[in-house]
């Protein structure tokens, strides 16, 4: 489970955690911080418009090959339904009766297959539409990202957030970047195991 702060709150935590560090070099005591609007910066790459056009392609593609495989199983479902009519003319022989309710059912059978397979590949493309659309949003991400950490390099900053929503529906960090100097996690690690119980002797062996 993932837990993130509010952004106000994750700035001023930031704040209070690095002014308050012991022994740590003067970058880490006054850091600086910048924000960015990723929400904005995802929307507004010229490469999301076209990731989105070519999304949009692949969906379109998946659809009209559901399409035929629909049409086909539209046209078992009227082929059943005039063999079940036919039955039921009484001009018809018993022979011919019998002929048209074998295929009658041969035809359900083939239907059931049908119905499988339409079932399996929506899954399929579902899953397939799915793990583009994470390569394609990834692929964007990272791109920008090589921009902020030049932009961190050249204008050294220290914390880089994301004031927008977009990690909240997304999954994606809201401290873009953070200096791995000004990183408490194994101090506050070690108050929390300071209490923690010594393990229990082995047991002897008989």
């Amino acid at each position: 489970m993932k837990y993130r702060l509010p952004i106000c709150l994750l700035a001023v935590a930031v704040l209070n955690l690095t002014a308050s560090a012991q022994n740590s070099p003067q970058s880490a005591q006054n850091p600086k911080i910048a924000t960015i609007d990723m929400q904005k910066l995802l929307a507004g790459y010229y490469k999301s418009e076209q990731a989105n056009l070519e999304f949009g392609r692949t969906i379109r593609e998946a659809q009209e090959k559901m399409k035929e495989k629909v049409t086909t199983r539209e046209q078992a479902v009227a082929e059943i339904k005039k063999f079940s009519g036919d039955i039921l003319k009484p001009e018809l022989s018993k022979d011919a009766k019998q002929g048209k309710a074998q295929a009658r059912d041969e035809k359900i059978a083939a239907l059931k297959a049908m119905d499988s397979e339409l079932q399996a590949e929506d899954a399929r493309i579902k899953k397939d539409l799915q793990l583009k659309n994470v390569a394609l949003r990834n692929e964007i991400y990272g791109e920008v990202l090589k921009v902020v950490e030049e932009k961190v390099k050249t204008e050294h900053y220290q914390f880089v957030i994301d004031r927008s929503s977009v990690g909240a529906a997304t999954g994606l960090p809201v401290l873009i970047y953070g200096n791995k100097e000004c990183d408490i996690t194994e101090e506050v690690l070690a108050v929390l195991n300071r209490n923690k119980p010594k393990e229990s002797a082995a047991p002897r062996k008989k």
